[in-house]
């Protein structure tokens, strides 16, 4: 009995001490849930582009491509700059409004000649107040000749 009674005070004084530890442990930790104050919002939110094209015209058929502006919904213009992969030449240039989210397709009438072009796409987004950045990216399209008709 008294082996008994000296485990049961034992485990009352460890148990108090325990209790007593934690509470000087979690009054030196700050409150955890609702009581944290937000982070601050970010004064601008990075953008990456992703173009693509969609065919390989022939000569005198449209050139089609599609561009992806992510994260979010951003609005803007994008630049489409066609330069001739041999000798960097720029043959065309064309200006579309970007209407996110996913991809925009777009399609341009301008006769490309035969070649190889490399693409270059330029974001700028709207109004210039936006806290979306703008954005570059390149890919590579070709003009396969006129076949027979």
């Amino acid at each position: 009995m008294r082996k008994l009674t000296s485990y049961v005070a034992m485990s009352v004084l460890v148990a108090s001490g325990l209790v007593g530890v934690s509470a000087s442990q979690s009054a030196a930790e700050p409150p955890r849930g609702g009581a944290t104050e937000p982070p601050p919002y970010p004064g601008s939110v990075s953008t990456t582009c992703t173009g693509q094209a969609i065919n390989s015209p022939r000569v005198g058929a449209p050139a089609k491509v599609k561009l992806r502006v992510d994260p979010g919904e951003p609005q803007g213009w994008a630049t489409f700059t066609y330069e001739r992969a041999r000798n960097g030449l720029i043959v065309a240039e064309h200006r579309r409004r970007y209407n996110g989210p996913g991809w925009n397709k777009y399609s341009f009438r301008k006769k490309l000649p035969r070649g190889n072009y490399i693409v270059r796409v330029w974001f700028n987004s709207t109004p210039r107040d936006s806290v979306y950045t703008n954005c570059r990216d390149t890919f590579e399209q070709r003009v396969r000749p006129r076949g027979r008709r």
